[in-house]
């Protein structure tokens, strides 16, 4: 009997079930000998696609911002980007469109302007001015860039020159100069402090009271400053001469600087916390700090409050007392994780009082109203945790398991589950793993969610005690409720040493009693593989792994990849990226690899080292390559761009799909129909965008997904496409993700995929356009 999958829009789905039901019914009575179906094709006015967010809420927010000129608007940057308030923080809701991707990977660049509702001012890490008139909701280029020194550099700091509309101060990591623009960011001038090149200015403050009246401190001083120099300098003519103020705490770098009401002005200056009374001709040691940020109290001329890694303090005579105020925050954390950095914002409410706010990385938003205790979490749609990898339960789809990943901080809870289709979450193996990039679920022990068995690989997390997590690979056999390390036989050096996981794969056929074809029913599946970054000091073995136990041992499958070479100045080398097993042999499997060509100093060099798609016949035992036909790297004969995405037909052996990264923010994705000894061009190329994975609808493995990273604008790339790979729909209108990592579809609802982004996890109501049988 030939089996038929059925897509329908919205429209027409209540209206197929009773037609499909009265044939079913005249089909028993007259005793059909096969299935009938009723074929109906999606209208062209299929209803509105709309993303939804699923979770979870919270994650790392490196800046809060309380807008000077609106009563309870607050900003939040974090991974997941620009997010506004306008409720002080209660709620949440994406901003920041027209920014670039990978906008929040620095702090100090997000300032709005006091003088003109509405105006902010960002820089990405390329120098590059933004300007928003609309509260941070779009943004366009000024058309101003930075100029920076080597690539390390970026915007350290952009402050607002009250009274003056259109001028603003910028400083550069890596610059001795001021910068100075009054037409809205569009051109700078500079002002020299007399420092020489190699200080490095940092915070500026600007007297609300006097806006002629500039004060600068530094990160860094410079080896050619003598041992006198002072800690500021401070202009009383908006920068045309400037002086020295030397600093009760001696030369040290100052991390900030903020004019307060009542005249006052405070520094963090190394490990002190400073106030001046006089708009900074003098200054008096208040109190020993780790740093972190201050907030004035309002209503309270001497009330400060100071968030850092180590504590929250709050005063009410500008901190020559103060006591603690962390109760409710993250702080009470095990004795070898690292704190926290914390932001804090403070703003008026409408009804009187006021709202403060605290980041605290990780940890999503605080807030306490009119500093009254404990803090509570204030993360409702706030999405800021890095989900990468995802996994939809095959016999309950309201349960998602994700791996999160972070750029900020190792400590976190890397490993999320939900029951309930994203209304609450839980988190796993915190201070056990660094990041989770893989999660398996064996479909073969899956038939209870409890007694569920799951696969998770990531990285192990070394603390600030010199000590390491068990990581990186670990097993589940309830469900997620409790994880156990899987590491046995691999090589052990100041933990386990294969680097990052990258992908897991379970061979669907290596349960105790197969059937004659097909896959296991019943389980548990005891082969896995895993593809990893490889042992050092060589990165050659254990970049794929093997086991026949369930994960309790493992062997190294890595004979055949390519070595690295080593040369003088210079090296290339190859890491496996994707991993794929034939549906049908169960000893083939292939991995698409991703190269790193460059001498001592991080230029590229034309390589010579095999690269892109390999293959294994044997279980992993020996590989050959195989990329005829994928795009080469220019000047090499055999290295192909890199194969980061690489899925194979569900059902039929020897046809693959991959994507191959052209190095010019594009993605071509190329199929092969005899096991990878030929590859072609499945249809046009993805344009600016660089594909993370891919994914086959095994329903309909006519329909591919491809998801990856946006290189231009705010909306990751989700593309799905009908026809194997020849064209593609774009998805992603409206969702709210720079970088989607990962995507699944629901088992159970052929018109739901889940993807997981650099802002959760959402999910897509969308029936494809056509009809499609399940024995292509």
């Amino acid at each position: 009997m030939r089996k038929i999958a059925i897509f329908f829009t919205s429209g027409v789905r209540e209206a197929v079930k009773g037609a499909a039901a009265a044939v079913r019914a005249r089909c028993r009575a007259l005793r059909c000998m096969a299935a009938i179906t009723v074929l109906i094709g999606s209208a062209s006015s299929a209803s509105a696609q709309t993303w939804q967010a699923l979770g979870p809420e919270g994650g790392t927010v490196t800046l809060l911002l309380a807008d000077p000129g609106v009563a309870a608007r607050v900003y939040a940057l974090g991974e997941g980007g620009l997010f506004r308030s306008d409720d002080a923080g209660e709620h949440w809701m994406p901003a920041g469109a027209g920014l670039p991707t990978g906008f929040p990977e620095q702090t100090d660049h997000l300032m709005a302007d006091p003088d003109q509702p509405g105006r902010m001012y960002a820089s990405d890490v390329d120098g590059a001015l933004f300007r928003s008139n609309d509260a941070g909701m779009h943004w366009l280029p000024t058309g101003y860039v930075a100029p920076r020194i080597n690539e390390f550099d970026a915007v350290s700091s952009l402050t607002d020159i009250p009274g003056r509309s259109n001028a603003i101060l910028l400083t550069m990591q890596g610059s001795s100069l001021l910068y100075e623009s009054v037409d809205g960011g569009v051109t700078f001038t500079t002002h020299s402090l007399g420092l020489p090149d190699d200080a490095t200015l940092g915070s500026v403050a600007v007297d609300p009271t006097n806006p002629a009246h500039y004060l600068v401190g530094f990160y860094s001083i410079g080896f050619t400053l003598p041992g006198t120099a002072p800690s500021l300098y401070r202009s009383d003519d908006a920068g045309q001469s400037w002086s020295g103020v030397t600093l009760p705490v001696g030369l040290a770098g100052s991390r900030k600087l903020q004019f307060l009401s009542g005249n006052r002005l405070v520094a963090v200056v190394g490990n002190s916390l400073l106030l001046s009374l006089n708009h900074g001709t003098s200054w008096q040691v208040m109190a020993a700090t780790e740093g972190g940020n201050i907030v004035e109290l309002p209503g309270e001329p001497a009330g400060l409050l100071m968030a850092n890694r180590a504590h929250c303090r709050v005063s009410h005579d500008n901190f020559a007392t103060s006591t603690a105020c962390d109760d409710g925050l993250p702080f009470a954390l095990p004795a070898n994780a690292e704190a926290p950095i914390f932001n804090t914002a403070v703003t008026p409410l409408p009804q009187g009082g006021y709202r403060l706010l605290v980041s605290g990385h990780r940890f999503g938003v605080y807030a306490s109203v009119n500093a009254a205790l404990p803090w509570t979490s204030s993360n409702s749609s706030l999405h800021a945790i890095r989900t990468r990898a995802l996994a939809i339960h095959p016999r309950d789809s309201a349960r998602l398991y994700v791996g999160a990943v972070s750029s900020w901080l190792d400590h976190q809870e890397p490993l999320w589950s939900t029951t309930n289709h994203g209304a609450t979450w839980q988190a796993s193996l915190y201070m056990q793993a660094r990041a989770i990039r893989s999660i398996r679920i064996d479909p073969t022990v899956a038939d209870t969610p409890g007694t569920t068995t799951l696969y998770a690989g990531g990285e192990i997390l070394r603390f600030s005690n010199n000590t390491v997590s068990p990581g990186p690979l670990y097993k589940s056999l309830d469900g997620s409720g409790a994880w156990n390390p899987i590491t046995g036989d691999l090589p052990v050096s100041a933990g386990v040493n294969v680097g990052a996981v990258r992908k897991i794969a379970l061979a669907p056929r290596s349960c105790s009693t197969p059937l004659p074809s097909g896959a296991c029913q019943t389980g548990p599946l005891n082969t896995l593989y895993a593809i990893a970054d490889g042992s050092s000091p060589s990165l050659t073995e254990f970049r794929v792994m093997k086991s026949t136990s369930g994960g309790a041992h493992w062997t190294d499958a890595s004979d055949g990849l390519p070595l690295t070479i080593q040369y003088d100045d210079a090296f290339e080398r190859i890491r496996p990226r994707s991993l794929a097993l034939d549906p049908i042999d169960p000893l083939t499997l292939y991995v698409g690899t991703f190269g790193e060509y460059e001498d001592i100093e991080g230029n590229p060099l034309v390589p010579t080292i095999p690269n892109g798609v390999f293959r294994s016949a044997d279980g992993g035992a020996s590989w050959t390559q195989r990329s005829s036909g994928l795009p080469l790297v220019p000047g090499s004969s055999v290295t192909a761009h890199n194969i980061v995405a690489l899925v194979a037909h569900p059902r039929r052996s020897g046809v693959l799909w991959a994507s191959a990264q052209l190095g010019t923010g594009d993605s071509q994705i190329y199929t092969t129909l005899n096991g990878g000894q030929s590859w072609s061009a499945a249809g046009a190329a993805l344009t600016q965008c660089i594909v993370n994975e891919l994914a086959v609808d095994s329903a309909a493995p006519q329909i591919l997904y491809a998801v990856g990273t946006a290189q231009q604008g705010t909306e990751g790339c989700v593309y799905r496409s009908e026809d194997s790979g020849a064209t593609w729909l774009a998805l992603h209108a409206d969702l709210h993700a720079s970088v989607v990592y990962s995507v699944a579809r629901d088992p159970s609802d052929q018109t739901r995929i889940v993807v997981g982004t650099n802002t959760g996890v959402w999910e897509l109501h969308s029936p494809p356009d056509r009809i499609f049988s399940d024995r292509d």
